[in-house]
């Protein structure tokens, strides 16, 4: 698609249902954008494609999406909600290196592959969330360089697969996601729902939550 690289003036982008492809820097340095919405006619984005788009707080990638191109997020300095749908399958070298704000990642179990500095300093993440039974192939330096203390929650059947592999065996705890429950989680009465984007603990966006926990604003929730 067409580029629109250090376009200070743009500030919402809705992507046509025609696009196959976002190329490389087609926003990079945008840096007053604010709204993204990427359809699932979107099969990749491009390396740098929004490099430095300071201003996005909240990215829904599709799970038509096979390839998350290197640095296509970089320093999005105010990204706090990030949902990687199902489907995805590569998230490349640096693609979300620099988002401070990013508290929690929710990684798809298809994924099979995340590169080099892929999440580094991401300084404020607290969580990571990994569905994928087999390990990805992760570089070392994929979650280097984040916040002192990263829980780790995976399937449980994997956690001493996660354990044994290196970087995934450096985070702080790893714990099931089975067992993953309430502790330290909010809580919200079903009268706020509406007020509110929720997305299930795969990436998926939920229209009418019902009981269980839920990703909000980046922080992870409990319905009743």
């Amino acid at each position: 698609m067409h580029a629109f690289y250090d376009c200070i003036s743009l500030t919402s982008v809705t992507i046509p249902n025609s696009v196959i492809s976002i190329d490389m820097a087609a926003f990079r340095n945008c840096s007053n954008l604010s709204e993204l919405i990427i359809p699932s006619s979107v099969t990749s984005i491009g390396g740098s494609a929004f490099y430095g788009c300071s201003c996005l707080n909240s990215i829904i990638i599709p799970g038509s999406v096979k390839t998350i191109g290197g640095r296509a997020f970089q320093d999005c300095d105010n990204l706090s909600s990030l949902s990687i749908g199902e489907g995805v399958l590569n998230i490349m070298n640096s693609a979300f290196e620099g988002c401070k704000k990013l508290a929690t990642i929710v990684i798809p179990s298809t994924v099979n592959a995340i590169g080099l500095t892929a999440f580094k300093n991401c300084r404020g993440l607290t969580d990571v969330y990994c569905y994928a039974i087999e390990v990805p192939a992760t570089d070392e330096s994929a979650f280097q360089k984040n916040s002192d203390y990263v829980i780790l929650h995976v399937p449980a059947t994997a956690v001493d697969k996660y354990k044994r592999i290196f970087p995934w065996s450096d985070f702080e705890e790893i714990v099931a996601l089975d067992g993953d429950v309430t502790d330290g989680i909010m809580t919200v009465k079903k009268s706020d729902e509406q007020d509110f984007l929720y997305y299930d603990l795969t990436g998926r966006k939920v229209s009418q939550p019902h009981k269980g926990i839920y990703i909000r604003n980046g922080n992870k929730i409990v319905v009743k």
